[in-house]
Parts: structure tokens; sequence; C-alpha cells
């Protein structure tokens, strides 16, 4: 059965395509329910080359609140929008950059695929915050106006790797080791040093 519309229509139920009883499923999202019996399903949305393709979530009728959250296609720079409290806060582009606080992300280098965090302010940047569940383990990394800024928040080292090897690391309490993982100086050096100026203070 077909059912066509040609003005605005209007439904005071439940609507289930492929299936009588939309009920069944989550009582939090069962207005509309398409069920495929086997196989794939999906809705496809259509509009033409240099249009949007948009899915909203709304609150309210008036203003902002007919578009606080949304899912946004744009065909014309083949870019997609993730809108939340009215407003753009993440965006892949075609390249396959993704943009946090950004609708531009950047490619930092041809061919490089590039995850940019912007911040809210001209004197830092957005964030990275690694934690575990508990947040018994936490690390940042992100830049403000006094320098570039990495480290962790609770009291593990920061161990730096090359050739899946550790090579540096910076143990919680401030002394750095080169070539050891227990250093037991400010500065301990596990090899031969090279120094071309001058060393002081020893």
């Amino acid at each position: 059965m077909a059912l066509n519309f040609l003005n605005n229509g209007y439904f005071a139920g439940k609507v289930g395509i492929g299936t009588n009883s939309p009920t069944d499923y989550y009582s939090g999202a069962d207005n509309l329910v398409v069920k495929q019996e086997s196989g794939g399903g999906g809705i496809t949305i259509v509009t033409d080359a240099s249009s949007e393709g948009s899915l909203y979530f709304a609150d309210g009728t008036t203003a902002g609140e007919t578009y606080r959250g949304g899912i946004v296609y744009n065909h014309s720079s083949d870019k997609l929008f993730l809108i939340t409290s009215g407003a753009t806060k993440a965006t892949i582009d075609s390249s396959g950059n993704v943009g946090i606080g950004t609708s531009t992300p950047t490619e930092i280098s041809s061919g490089a695929t590039t995850l940019e965090i912007s911040g809210t302010v001209t004197t830092k940047s957005g964030a990275l915050r690694l934690a575990s569940s508990d947040n018994s383990l936490s690390s940042y990394f992100y830049h403000q106006s006094s320098g570039l800024l990495m480290g962790t928040a609770t009291a593990q080292p920061i161990r730096i790797i090359t050739n899946n090897s550790e090579k540096i690391r910076i143990e919680s309490g401030g002394n750095v080791g080169i070539g050891t993982t227990s250093p037991s100086a400010k500065l301990d050096v596990a090899g031969t040093g090279n120094f071309t100026g001058l060393v002081s203070g020893i």
C-alpha cells in the first residue's frame, strides 16, 4: 500500500514501516520504526548536488529550539556536520579530516589525514585528554600562549618510545632518564654523552 501526500501529512500515532507493531521497539525512539525483515535496511535523504540533507533534533518551535542538535551533509562541499546546542561542533571533510571546534580542519601535510581540535578562545588550543574509566590514569596535550603543554595529571611517568623501545623517561618526581627506565638523578644518562658547549655546575 502506498500513501501519497500532496501537502502536509499527519499521523496521530506511532508509525511502522515494514512492521505493524512499532511499540515492540525501544520506547524512547518508537515514533517511527523502519524494519527490514532480512538483509540491510535504512533511510535515505535525497537532495540536489548543491544543497544540504539534514536530520535535526528540536525541543521547541522558536529560534534555536528547532535545531538544538543535528546531522547535516553539505553536498556542494562534501562535508558532514555534527550539531549540538544549536551550533556545529564537529566536521568531517571530503578528505576525511576531522575538525572538533572548527568546520574547516586543516590538513597538516598532503596525504596526512588530520584531527584538528580548536579552542573557544584565542589563547588556548583545543585539548586532548586521555583517561582510564575511573580517572586513576589521566594525561593531556594542548597549547596555550605560554607554550605547548603535555603531561600526566596523575603520578605516572612520561615515556618517549621509538622503534617500539623506550628511549627517554621523565619520572613524576622530575628525574629524567636517557637510556634508563629508572633515573636516580635529575638527569641520568646510561651511555656516552656528547656535549659541544659548556657544561656548568659539575
